[in-house]
């Protein structure tokens, strides 16, 4: 029996769309992810330089090691800011490179809040099937405290995706039974205190 072009035609298309259907939560995860970049990133400039507080504390970090480490409000390094130190020592790293502006300061929350989608997506995805997963990543992608909190500089996007990282450890580490897992979780609940103490 031979194949004619048609038949093979019918094959190729056949073939194209089962490969869109096992793909297509990907190509909705990307989408999704495109309208959340574009949520955080949009006009972003109208913020100005975020929360003035924090941002002052960054400028002062900058001035000298002393100040990064102890995570100063002000200059002379007298009094610190109020609240531990791993967040706003990511901003300052953004602001060294990217200079002390609202962009900069802004930058680490929002990459962790793009972050978070896809690690919720995983979490959801692998319990509870992958369409599901790309209904949480959206639920997460325009929630419009997220939306806010990813464009500030208020740290708590970052804890955010150190809660859920933590809770990808921890998952695993009932699942394979293996210590190096639940010591994972553990360091990474520590970090979390070091971004914001639940405050």
């Amino acid at each position: 029996m031979e194949l004619t072009r048609a038949d093979l035609s019918l094959g190729r298309q056949s073939g194209l769309l089962s490969g869109l259907r096992a793909r297509g939560h990907l190509l909705a995860l990307g989408a999704v992810l495109l309208l959340a970049g574009f949520l955080r990133f949009y006009n972003l400039s109208a913020l100005g330089e975020g929360n003035l507080y924090y941002t002052a504390g960054v400028a002062s970090m900058l001035q000298s090691w002393s100040n990064f480490f102890f995570v100063a409000a002000e200059p002379g390094g007298s009094v610190t800011i109020d609240k531990p130190p791993l967040g706003f020592w990511l901003q300052t790293i953004a602001a060294f490179f990217l200079g002390l502006n609202g962009f900069a300061v802004m930058l680490p929350q929002i990459i962790a809040g793009l972050l978070s989608i896809v690690l919720l997506y995983h979490l959801v995805g692998r319990q509870f099937g992958r369409w599901p997963g790309v209904l949480a990543a959206l639920a997460l992608a325009i929630t419009p405290v997220a939306i806010a909190a990813d464009r500030n500089n208020t740290i708590d996007s970052l804890l955010v995706l150190a809660l859920l990282l933590a809770a990808w450890a921890f998952i695993r580490a009932t699942e394979t039974g293996k210590l190096r897992h639940l010591l994972l979780g553990a360091l990474i609940v520590g970090l979390g205190f070091n971004i914001k103490m639940l405050q």
